[in-house]
């Protein structure tokens, strides 16, 4: 018999006509779902690096980088911290946020230059983030009844430490 992912059910008949049998270990997924920790980062700098993002809209049409990140060093080495970065081109000083942080992540002025009129630039801008190092400042905050992190500042790693795709 063959096996297939979880995604499919058990018993279906696939192309061809031939049995699909599907085997799941669920011990070793449930032992692996108990190494998750959704408790909060402490307070304080952090130095990560960018793993994954992706442009997205926001819930009221902005354009919008959602990212993860992995913490690359001390003790919550590879825990994970998220963080959004938002266009909003009627506020200046939230441009400036936006700005600040992707230079922090490399981007400069040179880079957003190339990007005029250029089709979809925040899935070029999401696609350059991953496998960039940067500093981030974490403060905690509730949500939802539960503490989560809040990224207060996004930095360069001290001493030009910047990895990553065309940095």
């Amino acid at each position: 018999p063959r096996t297939r992912d979880a995604g499919y059910r058990a018993g279906r008949r696939g192309t061809g006509g031939a049995y699909i049998l599907t085997t799941i270990d669920f011990q070793s997924l449930i032992a692996q779902a108990k190494t998750a920790s959704f408790d909060a980062l402490p307070v304080g700098d952090y130095d990560l690096e960018c793993v994954e993002a992706t442009p997205k809209p926001t819930s009221t049409g902005k354009e919008m980088v959602k990212a993860k990140y992995k913490v690359i060093a001390g003790p919550s080495a590879g825990r994970t911290v998220f963080n959004q970065y938002v266009l909003s081109p009627e506020n200046a000083t939230a441009l400036a946020i936006f700005f600040r942080d992707m230079k922090a992540h490399g981007l400069d002025e040179t880079f957003f230059a190339q990007l005029q009129g250029v089709e979809q630039p925040m899935a070029v801008i999401a696609a350059r983030l991953p496998g960039t190092r940067v500093r981030m400042t974490l403060s905690q905050r509730q949500w939802q009844g539960q503490t989560r992190n809040n990224v207060d500042r996004v930095q360069p790693v001290p001493g030009g430490g910047l990895v990553g795709p065309g940095v």
